[in-house]
């Protein structure tokens, strides 16, 4: 599969945004209006958020960019070609870094911050809740190797029919 290299243009600011995908443009541009409904704070997304989806044009700059190395390049270059950092546009870094959704990347928290996150966590349960009957059948084969061992004993059952 290939990447593509994009830009996102407001047509009302002016301002555009810079980035690679492997997915098509609508499917990238759908994949921004997601985060930013979720209230993602990039510069970008605030911007639609302000500014509303429709005022965008959205195009494909550079398409069947074959590896991952070459579509940063690219990306790096077109930020600076087309002034996409800073004031100037939408892009927060120089390009290159591919900031997964939901991840901190490029976020250096301090102490005081570190530790308010770590006491609103406090006494929270995380994981998934596991069904009353999950739950019983777990503790009834705790101490044996459960599902395993049945599925074991039940193939030498039909190995055993299947002779007879």
């Amino acid at each position: 599969m290939t990447y593509r290299i994009y830009c996102h243009l407001n047509t009302f600011t002016r301002k555009s945004y810079v980035g690679y995908t492997k997915l098509t443009l609508l499917q990238r541009w759908e994949v921004h209006l997601k985060l930013m409904r979720r209230g993602s704070n990039l510069l970008f997304h605030n911007s639609i958020r302000k500014h509303g989806e429709s005022c965008w044009q959205h195009e494909v700059i550079c398409d069947h960019v074959n590896t991952l190395q070459e579509a940063k390049l690219l990306e790096k270059h077109f930020i600076e070609v087309l002034n996409t950092y800073g004031v100037h546009g939408y892009n927060m870094t120089l390009g290159g870094d591919g900031c997964p959704p939901g991840s901190q990347k490029g976020r250096v928290f301090s102490i005081e911050h570190r530790e308010k996150l770590r006491l609103a966590k406090l006494g929270k349960k995380t994981g998934r809740k596991i069904p009353p009957e999950m739950a019983a059948a777990r503790r009834a084969m705790k101490g044996t190797d459960g599902p395993r061992i049945a599925a074991k004993l039940s193939w030498q059952r039909r190995r055993e029919r299947m002779k007879q």
